[in-house]
Parts: C-alpha cells; sequence; structure tokens
C-alpha cells in the first residue's frame, strides 16, 4: 500500500471514530438530559477525586428532586417544599448543591437558582464545584448542542464571580450563607444545605440565626410562591435546628428521613426495604464506621447526626449510669483541686443559687474529679466567708485556681476573692460563655459518656448527677453550666494564662 493510501486510510478511521464519538456523546447527553441519577455518575468525576460509591439512596432523591425540578420549569403549582435529613459523608451536599443546579440549567437556563449554607466558605466551595461542572468540555460537549437546537443559541456565561454567577439567558447561580445579603434576587429554585456548623449546633444564638435564615429570609425571595420549591438538607444536629424548627412551623413541609440503621425512624418507612441488613449504605456506614462514631460522638451527638434523631432514646444528654464513682480515699495523689462558681451572690430564691465544684484534672489518666459542689443562695459578704472555708476543706492550694463564670458582677467577685483567699482567681474565658447551656452540657456529655469523669461519694452526689442528667428540664442548671466550662478547659479547651501547673 502507497504512503498516500495509508494516509487516506487512517483519515477514513479517525473519520469513523469521530463519528462514533459524536454519536456516543449524543447518547449519554440524552441519558444524562433525561435523568439526573445518570447526569451525577457521568460527572461526579468532574468534582470529586474519590470513587464513586453508589448505594440506592442517591437515586432515590436524584429522582424525588428531578420530579421537583421538572414540576418548577412547567410552572406547576409544587406539591410541598422538601427536607431531606441523612447522615455525613452521603454525597448530600453533591446531589443536593453542586449537581441540582448544573443538571436544571441543561433544561431551562433562564432559572435562577439561590442556594445557601452555613459560612461564606463553604458557599464559596459549593459554587465553584457546580461552576466546574457547567464550564467543564464535557458539560460543553453533551448539552450545548441541545440548548442551540433549542434556543438558536449557545449558553455562556455573562458574569462569572465566586458566589454570583450568570449567563446570556438570564439565568443566574447565588450562593449565600446564613447572614449574608441576598437584595435583588428572586428564585425559580432556592436550596439550603447544612445551616449550621456542626461545631455550633448548640449555641441558641446560632440556632435562632440559622432558623430565622430558613424561615424569614429565603421565603422572601421567591418568584412565585406557589410554584418556586425550597430544598432543604441536612444532618440533624439539635431538636431546634432548621429541620425541627420548619416542621413545627409548617406541617405541609415532605420531609425525607434515612438514619443509617432501621433502628432509627425511616421516613417514607417504605424506604425501609431498601436498607440491607438493617443498614443505610452498609459500605460506608457499616457497624465498625458507626460503632467508631458513636465513641467519638457521644450518644446525644451521635443520635442527630446518624439516627437523624436529636432526641436519643432514653431521655437526655447525659445519663446517671455515665458517671464514675470513687472513695476519697482511692483519689491519685498529688491532683490540684480548683474551685469553679457560678454566682448568683443573693439570697433571692427567685434566682438562681450560686454553685461551687471543686474539681481536679489528672493529665496522666485523662480523667476529671469532682470533690464536692455545694448549691446555696449567698449575698457576697456570705460567699466571701464561705469560700475560704471550703477550699480549706476540700484542698484548694496554692497552685489551685478559682474559675469565675463571667456575669455582670463576675470582675468584682475576681477581686474580692483574690484578696480573701489569696489565690489565683481568674474569670472563665471560653466561647461556651456565650453559646449556651446546650452547648456548654454538648462539651461535656461526650466526656461523662467515655468515663473520664469520676465523682467522689457524698451526700452531695444525687443533687449534683441529677440536675446534670435532667436537664433541660431541671429547677437550676448551675452544675450544668460548670461541667461544661471544665469539660472545655481541662480536656483540651484553651488554657489561661499563668503559672504552669502539673498533676
Amino acid at each position: 500500500m502507497t504512503d498516500e493510501k495509508i494516509i487516506l486510510a487512517k483519515k477514513k478511521q479517525l473519520e469513523k471514530s469521530a463519528r462514533e464519538l459524536e454519536t456516543l456523546y449524543a447518547i449519554r447527553a440524552d441519558e444524562c438530559a433525561k435523568s439526573f441519577y445518570h447526569f451525577f455518575i457521568e460527572f461526579w468525576d468532574i468534582i470529586n477525586q474519590d470513587e464513586l460509591q453508589l448505594n440506592w439512596h442517591i437515586k432515590y432523591l436524584c429522582d424525588k428532586l428531578q420530579e421537583i425540578v421538572e414540576r418548577a420549569i412547567r410552572k406547576e403549582p409544587k406539591k410541598s417544599d422538601l427536607i431531606a435529613n441523612i447522615p455525613p459523608g452521603l454525597s448530600k451536599s453533591t446531589i443536593f448543591s453542586q449537581m441540582l443546579g448544573a443538571w436544571t440549567w441543561i433544561h431551562a437556563p433562564h432559572f435562577v437558582i439561590i442556594t445557601s449554607t452555613h459560612s461564606n466558605d463553604l458557599s464559596i466551595d459549593q459554587s465553584l464545584k457546580s461552576k466546574d461542572i457547567v464550564k467543564s468540555e464535557r458539560w460543553s460537549k453533551y448539552f450545548q448542542p441541545k440548548i442551540y437546537a433549542k434556543y438558536g443559541k449557545y449558553m455562556n456565561l455573562t458574569k462569572d464571580n465566586e458566589k454570583d454567577w450568570r449567563n446570556n439567558f438570564g439565568g443566574v447561580r447565588f450562593f449565600t450563607s446564613v447572614g449574608g445579603a441576598i437584595i435583588g434576587k428572586h428564585a425559580h429554585m432556592i436550596i439550603w444545605d447544612d445551616l449550621i456548623d456542626v461545631e455550633k449546633a448548640n449555641s441558641e444564638a446560632v440556632r435562632k440565626k440559622a432558623n430565622r435564615h430558613a424561615s424569614k429570609v429565603l421565603p422572601t425571595r421567591k418568584k412565585d410562591k406557589k410554584v418556586t420549591p425550597t430544598i432543604g438538607i441536612m444532618q440533624r444536629l439539635h431538636e431546634d435546628d432548621p429541620t425541627g424548627y420548619m416542621l413545627k412551623l409548617d406541617e405541609t413541609i415532605e420531609h425525607i428521613k434515612l438514619p443509617a440503621k432501621t433502628t432509627g425512624e425511616v421516613k417514607p418507612e417504605s424506604l425501609k426495604e431498601f436498607y440491607k441488613d438493617g443498614f443505610l449504605d452498609p459500605n460506608r456506614l457499616g457497624q465498625d464506621v458507626l460503632d467508631e462514631q458513636a465513641k467519638l460522638l457521644g450518644t446525644y451527638d451521635f443520635a442527630g447526626q446518624y439516627d437523624q434523631d436529636p432526641t436519643p432514646k432514653g431521655g437526655g444528654k447525659v445519663k446517671n449510669e455515665w458517671f464514675n464513682y470513687i472513695d476519697s480515699h482511692d483519689l491519685p495523689e498529688g491532683l490540684i483541686w480548683d474551685l469553679w462558681i457560678d454566682g448568683a451572690y443573693t439570697n433571692n430564691t427567685k434566682n438562681d443559687p450560686t454553685g461551687l465544684v471543686f474539681k481536679a484534672f489528672d493529665k496522666r489518666r485523662n480523667r476529671l474529679y469532682v470533690r464536692h459542689a455545694k448549691s446555696a443562695y449567698l449575698e457576697m459578704p456570705e460567699l466571701l466567708k464561705e469560700v475560704p472555708r471550703l477550699c480549706n476543706m476540700f484542698g484548694v492550694g496554692s497552685r489551685s485556681r478559682i474559675y469565675i463564670e463571667p456575669k455582670a458582677s463576675g470582675h468584682s467577685i475576681e477581686q474580692m476573692l483574690k484578696e480573701v483567699t489569696g489565690l489565683s482567681a481568674i474569670l472563665i474565658k471560653s466561647k461556651l460563655v456565650s453559646e449556651g447551656k446546650d452547648a456548654r452540657l454538648s462539651a461535656a456529655s461526650p466526656k461523662i459518656e467515655a468515663g473520664q469523669v469520676f465523682i467522689v461519694r457524698g451526700g452531695w452526689n444525687e443533687n449534683y448527677v441529677g440536675q446534670i442528667c435532667s436537664f433541660p428540664v431541671a429547677t437550676h442548671d448551675e452544675y450544668v453550666d460548670l461541667i461544661g466550662y471544665a469539660c472545655e478547659e481541662y480536656f483540651g479547651g484553651r488554657k489561661a494564662k499563668g503559672v504552669r501547673r502539673v498533676n
């Protein structure tokens, strides 16, 4: 065969391969356009380095979202808004925040879509990943011909900011966060994804801000309140997180609830049949993984994030049987006993009493010991007499500290106690001061459940443990505050400046 014939033969083969490739693109494009689930599979590797692990819940959620989007495109009144709760690590943000908008623009490039998260950084991350899909060569090859055939022009971005990008059809992808401004934008679809940071879920102020964002801010940004759907996705974090709050506010919201195991409540209940041996996703969330997370998080937080029920079976965040008890003569030697004060400094019984608790931390064993707790209504002069007496009784010495909750009278009591005791009295400096009682107990409960908190046996035990275990229904909560502050301080919180102490 001559060189010319070889060249022509290669050219024909390349042309044939190109036609076959175009045909393949067209077939895949049709499959992805018709099915959001196929789109999810096809475009996974554009924004993910990890190997795709498919599970039945992904197809279920993709099909549910496709139904909602197609209804909105047809301008039909929505059936309801949607909130879905699933455990972490199961591709929820990839499906809802990153993929769904990119798929929607195939069919409705004019759509304005608002996506909101708990923080600016997370919003930027979601935005950039979703934009990577739309700007990918694969998306262009698959869908630009379809868009051109339908509208007579290709789609291109006319604005390309981090969180605000737009196309030449009037479509907008706007990514915001709790507390962020949403001015002049009205959406065809609203998506919120984890409006609360896991680390801040126990802060009442954070929850209130997130709930207001979900219930007051986002609903005002709809183009047509009868048509525009709101889609929420999160793992449960607290009884009064945006899921709990919105479900109480609007009983018409469709609620999908997928716990890691069928020991939790599954909604709709018919989905139980897809669980394998009782597991939602046995590959990613098998029993070994769940056991590890339960140990790490503690019963309460595990119940929220993996059971999707932030009120675990059996009651509150702390249970009596989690505490270890020890006789005073069995205490390790050399412990440095600190006094923790939650002070009301009044004899008015309508207020909380002053709480005084003596604690020491054994760094070598990673244990917190509680030696004595007293709760009493004390005016300032009585308190200044009582503290030195108790300090002498329970081993508070020159290397000890007195930790004082920073209430309005905190600075004055700090100075007075320094004068009358000669000890180092300091105001508690912790993020927990502003984050509320739920956050304080949440800081303590995993440590108590892990067996790291020891109670010295005494007549005071019942009142002390009882108040902590019955929170939030207990009459008073001074011990709740102090155990939270102490656990954060001793088990890894930021240490106060001063003389280095060694137990």
